[in-house]
C-alpha cells in the first residue's frame, strides 16, 4: 500500500497533547495531491481496510485520524470548495458535510470550527452548533476537562462546554 501518514499524525498528536485512540486505525492511500488519492481508507493492524473513504474527496494535505472515536474529515467538492464531516469508527457519517475554513478535533464531545466570517464556533459530533460565533483572534480545542482558551486582542479567557466564561486559578 502507498503512503502512510501515521508517523506524521502521531507526531502532531503528541505535539498537541491529544490522546490518540488505543485501537486506532491508520489512514492510508496511494498517490498524492498532484496525482489524486487512490484507494483511501482506514486500515486495522492487519492492514485490512475497515473503512472505505473512496466516496469522499479527502483533501490530500490534511490526512484524517481518530481521536475519541471520531474523525473530522476535510473534504472538497468537485469545484474545490472545502467542506467537513464527522465519521465514527464504524465509518458512519454522522451528519451531512458543511462548508468549513478550518476545524479542530473532537474533545469533550465538541470540536472547534472557524466560520466564514472569521468567528469561531463549537459543534457536537452531529454538527449541531453548541457555542456560536465567538469573536476572537484564536480559540483552542477543549481539553479533556472541558476547558477551551479564547484569545482576543484585549484579553485571554476560558470557557466551559456550555460557552460560559470560567476562572482558572
Amino acid at each position: 500500500m502507498g503512503e502512510t501518514y501515521n508517523s506524521v499524525i502521531n507526531g502532531w498528536i503528541e505535539q498537541n497533547r491529544y490522546k490518540i485512540d488505543k485501537d486506532t486505525l491508520t489512514y492510508k492511500t496511494e498517490g498524492n495531491g498532484q496525482t489524486g488519492l487512490v484507494n483511501p481508507g482506514f486500515y486495522n493492524e492487519y492492514d485490512e481496510k475497515v473503512i472505505d473513504l473512496s466516496s469522499y474527496n479527502i483533501m490530500w494535505h490534511s490526512p484524517p485520524f481518530f481521536i475519541n472515536g471520531y474523525s473530522v474529515l476535510d473534504i472538497e467538492n468537485d469545484q474545490g470548495a472545502r467542506y467537513m464531516t464527522v465519521i465514527n469508527k464504524a465509518g458512519e457519517q454522522l451528519a451531512p458535510p458543511i462548508k468549513s475554513l478550518a476545524h479542530g478535533n473532537v474533545v469533550s464531545g465538541l470540536f472547534l470550527v472557524r466560520n466564514e466570517d472569521n468567528t469561531f464556533s463549537y459543534m457536537d459530533t452531529k454538527m449541531n452548533v453548541v457555542i456560536a460565533n465567538i469573536k476572537a483572534q484564536s480559540a483552542s480545542d477543549f481539553t479533556y476537562d472541558g476547558i477551551a482558551t479564547i484569545k482576543s486582542a484585549d484579553e485571554t479567557y476560558y470557557i466551559n462546554t456550555s460557552g460560559e466564561r470560567i476562572d482558572i486559578k
